[in-house]
């Protein structure tokens, strides 16, 4: 997703000293809601050497989470697999947990390359038992 494209032309979006954000696309199929953005620093890496890895990006069914993932090409050093996700409170965790799990098992391809995970699982603890 070209942020210029999006309706404030993603001025918003900019962030001084990292990269123009990688958005998923379509932010939600729905078109409703925020989707995920993902920030890079223009000082860990040219932008040239990131790419979105469209096979462990998924959004079609937000009620069970988002996720997006990058690869870094790191040069000499080992690439690095970046995955962003989100569930929202009210979605189906049972669902969330078995595409964390499916998408967990898809990045064994990438052992041997740096993997990162950063998100917002929204897991809630019942303190009241």
């Amino acid at each position: 997703c070209n942020p210029s494209n999006l309706p404030f032309r993603g001025v918003d979006l900019t962030v001084d000293g990292f990269h123009t954000p990688f958005i998923q696309k379509p932010p939600r199929p729905s078109g409703r809601g925020g989707g995920l953005a993902t920030y890079v620093n223009k000082n860990f890496c040219d932008i040239s050497h990131i790419k979105i890895i469209e096979e462990l990006s998924d959004h079609s069914t937000p009620s069970s989470g988002e996720f997006f993932t990058l690869e870094i090409q790191r040069g000499k050093g080992k690439n690095i697999i970046l995955t962003n996700y989100y569930r929202s409170p009210n979605s189906d965790l049972p669902a969330f947990i078995t595409r964390i799990e499916k998408m967990l098992s898809n990045l064994h391809r990438h052992r041997n390359k740096k993997i990162v995970l950063i998100g917002d699982p929204v897991l809630c603890v019942d303190t009241t038992a």
